[in-house]
């Protein structure tokens, strides 16, 4: 992330001293226009934050559009009023519907992110949810649309005032299920309830949504159809001349590892890692006491339910962990998981 960072604020000095460059030369000053937006982690930070990448990249189209943009914060619902209305000039970021293409205009796109439903794993269990999800309480952003096939879900869906919200309404048990996309959950778990991200999860999909595009807005005028054609233009030119690319946002991380540390327990003073489960054709590594591990895969006994409250097989049943620091770094080796501490 931060050398995109990097490579977008150098794109966006580059465009500054070309049009800066035009200007010496007697071509006409960029004008000057608002657009309206909201936080949208990570597409946007909040108001006063710095720019995030997404809007470093809108920048960047509007100054090859000969535009200065200025970032005004409103609720997306009401900057959409206010577009549609022919009270504001620009908006971003919206997905595109029918219904929406008939009241205002919309730009090419910008950028592509894929959505999904989530679930809450301390209420629910993934294979519990079938083709028909209109029976489990289904929540939404206000004023937000997810486009047309995740729309037809939410006829009767709980309203929240933004994501977080809705975030705090599935971890509350105020929903069963929340459509958002990943990145945004992702972003949104990371900032605000970063210790219980992992209860979050996708409801796995026969046919799973595919990335849908986002796109600035206009009004439907003379002056808004301007303005899109000259973004839909700088948009081609540096797409053509390969400044910018767009290109589908997906969530690469599938789950959020374990992270722990190694630690001595009663009568077990020193910690052993074993190459093989096999103890007839393994090796031993001794651990030192707080070494750093990423939990690979948990041992059998610890992931199920047992019929007795005698656990010693339990404790000393074997998981598989990735070595982090220490003599045995980079070693793949299994541990006792009585010797695992989450952090």
């Amino acid at each position: 992330m931060k050398q995109i960072r990097i490579l977008l604020a150098l794109l966006l000095a580059t465009v500054l001293l070309a049009v800066s460059a035009r200007a010496e030369a007697g071509f006409t000053e960029r004008e000057p226009v608002a657009i309206y937006t909201s936080e949208w982690l990570p597409y946007i930070n909040g108001r006063g934050a710095p720019l995030s990448n997404d809007a470093v990249l809108v920048s960047l189209v509007a100054l090859e559009a000969g535009y200065d943009l200025e970032w005004r914060y409103f609720p997306f619902n009401a900057a959409y009023d206010l577009v549609k209305r022919n009270k504001a000039m620009l908006a971003f970021p919206y997905f595109k519907t029918e219904e929406r293409a008939s009241e205002v205009l919309f730009s090419r796109p910008i950028l592509e992110v894929v959505s999904q439903l989530y679930f809450n794993r301390q209420y629910h269990k993934a294979e519990e949810f079938g083709k028909d999800l209109r029976r489990y309480r289904i929540g939404k952003v206000a004023g937000y649309s997810y486009g047309d096939r995740l729309d037809k879900l939410l006829s009767a869906a709980v309203a929240f005032p933004s994501e977080r919200d809705a975030i705090a309404g599935l971890l509350n048990n105020q929903i069963d299920i929340l459509p958002i996309t990943e990145e945004v959950a992702d972003a949104t778990l990371e900032r605000y309830f970063p210790n219980r991200r992992q209860l979050i999860q996708e409801i796995p999909l026969a046919e799973p949504y595919k990335a849908s595009p986002l796109f600035l807005i206009a009004p439907k005028s003379a002056e808004g159809e301007k303005l899109i054609n000259a973004f839909n233009q700088a948009i081609s030119d540096l797409t053509d001349r390969g400044v910018i690319s767009i290109t589908s946002r997906e969530l690469k991380r599938y789950r959020q590892p374990d992270f722990a540390e190694l630690i001595t327990a009663e009568g077990y003073p020193v910690i052993l890692g074993q190459t093989k489960k096999d103890e007839e054709t393994t090796r031993y590594f001794t651990l030192p006491n707080g070494t750093q591990v990423l939990v690979l895969q948990w041992s059998q006994r610890i992931q199920e339910a047992s019929h007795t409250d005698r656990l010693y097989m339990n404790m000393v049943d074997l998981s598989r962990v990735l070595i982090l620091n220490g003599p045995h770094v980079g070693r793949e080796l299994y541990v006792k998981n009585m010797h695992i501490h989450l952090r």
